[in-house]
């Protein structure tokens, strides 16, 4: 006796190669993949895990999730946590995750609520290192305050204009030179315009314009 089984092997084939295709596409992208239990531990991570942070999935898979954030985020990233279980939503996050070697790389975690799907059954999670971002985003901020300093440690005041908007910026100096306190006068374009000498409103207007039109800066 037998049967005919052909059909059965093809989709098993199918299946293999769909498998095959699937675990290529997720080593090979940049963002990693896993799945965390309502209670923390963690239930799969992509093989990708190792090139970018030197883990192998065996040694995550099993393990409290919470054990590799950084000190400093660890509470911060369980409120959030809690929050994607109690409203069933998704979540955008950024904290230091834990190398195998020990040290911490800034990371970009996107978070979703999978638990009432059979086949996940958990917060389905992916994540990338944006670590040079983080640093490149620490030095504008070193330089920003450093400049602060220097504007405030002159007489020179500052002003941006969003031209969308129709709202200036006005550095604390500004005001100084002024007279004024920051809640004593709404600053807007039509406000500042107000306050220049009427024999000088037609030669500032022409500026500005031209700084708009050419991007360029003006005195």
């Amino acid at each position: 006796m037998g049967q005919d089984i052909t059909e059965r092997k093809q989709a098993e084939e199918t299946l293999r190669e769909n498998h095959t295709r699937h675990a290529n596409m997720i080593e090979n992208i940049g963002d990693v993949i896993g799945i965390v239990g309502a209670d923390g531990m963690t239930k799969y991570q992509s093989p990708n895990i190792e090139k970018w942070f030197g883990w192998k999935p065996e040694d995550i898979i099993g393990t409290n999730g919470w054990d590799k954030i950084h000190p400093e985020d660890n509470e911060r990233i369980q409120k959030e946590f809690t929050k994607i279980l109690e409203k069933e939503t998704a979540s955008l996050v950024e904290y230091r995750f834990k190398c195998k070697e020990g040290k911490y790389k800034w990371i970009e975690l996107t978070a979703v609520n999978r638990i009432n799907d059979p086949l996940i059954n958990g917060v389905l999670l992916n994540y990338h290192d944006i670590t040079e971002r983080k640093q490149a985003e620490s030095v504008l901020e070193t330089e920003r305050r450093r400049l602060a300093d220097v504007i405030e440690g002159t007489n020179v005041g500052t002003w941006e204009w969003n031209i969308k908007t129709n709202e200036l910026y006005w550095s604390d100096n500004v005001y100084r030179l002024f007279g004024w306190k920051p809640k004593e006068v709404f600053i807007d374009y039509e406000t500042c315009r107000a306050k220049i000498h009427p024999d000088d409103v037609e030669m500032m207007e022409e500026k500005v314009q031209k700084a708009i039109e050419k991007n360029i800066e003006f005195n």
